[in-house]
This record gives C-alpha cells, sequence and structure tokens, in this order.
C-alpha cells in the first residue's frame, strides 16, 4: 500500500528518506530542502539504487508510473538504467538538425503523394531557410 500522498510531497520540508512502499519508490528531502524521486529495490540479488527524477518537475503519480516502469524492466532482465543510456548516446550520436528533420517532413509527404514539382519548391525553401539560421 502506497504511503506517500502529495499533500505531504508538497509540505514536508524535513531532510529524510519516505518510502512510496510501492516499486521501489522513495521520495528524498536533502538537507538543503532539495526533493528528488528515488529508486532502490533489489531484485535477482542485484541492488539498484538511483536517483530518477526531481520534484516538483515530475509528481507523484509520474514517478510511480516511472517506478514501475523501471521495476518491471528489472524483473525481466531489462538494465533499464542502461539502456536508457544508450539511447541517449544514439540520440547524441546520431544528431538532429533542422535539415534532418525537414527531409523526414519531405519524405511524408512524399509518402501522402505530394507533387514532385511542390516538394522540389519546398525543398529550396527549406534549404534557404536552414542556410539563413547558421
Amino acid at each position: 500500500m502506497a504511503k506517500l500522498n502529495a499533500t505531504f510531497i508538497e509540505k514536508t520540508n524535513k531532510a529524510g528518506i519516505y518510502t512510496d512502499g510501492l516499486n521501489g519508490l522513495y521520495f528524498v528531502v536533502g538537507k538543503r530542502g532539495g526533493k528528488t524521486w528515488r529508486f532502490k529495490s533489489r531484485i535477482h540479488d542485484v541492488e539498484i539504487k538511483k536517483t530518477i527524477a526531481n520534484y516538483p518537475a515530475t509528481k507523484l503519480k509520474e514517478a510511480r508510473i516511472l517506478a514501475g516502469e523501471i521495476f518491471s524492466a528489472y524483473k525481466n532482465n531489462i538494465d533499464y538504467f542502461a539502456e536508457q543510456e544508450a539511447d541517449k548516446a544514439q540520440v547524441a550520436k546520431e544528431g538532429t538538425t533542422f535539415q534532418t528533420i525537414a527531409d523526414e517532413w519531405l519524405d511524408v509527404k512524399r509518402a501522402k503523394g505530394m507533387k514532385e514539382n511542390t516538394i522540389a519548391t519546398d525543398q529550396k525553401r527549406l534549404n534557404k531557410y536552414s542556410r539563413q539560421r547558421h
């Protein structure tokens, strides 16, 4: 049964670690008043302990959902945090530029049957805009 509630989280300023009693979710109040969400659990004889979000950016309901996803992933032998780091590295490696997004948009328009002369005109406009922004 969950122990934390939104009112307690909002009002408490006393430093400490408070358990939600659900899927390894903890609410941590630091000595200086900072509030974070932590996931801590022992799954398959491995202890997992990591800060997963900050409060108030992430509310109790969202933190519970996130902790549930993390717990479920580890129960299914998936290293949730390693997967997240791999995803971040992939995004950083690929890089997202205006040109990349413009090309994807044109591909969607092409797939939906936009005429090639219209696509060519839009491509010129997008290229011109892209150069002006650099």
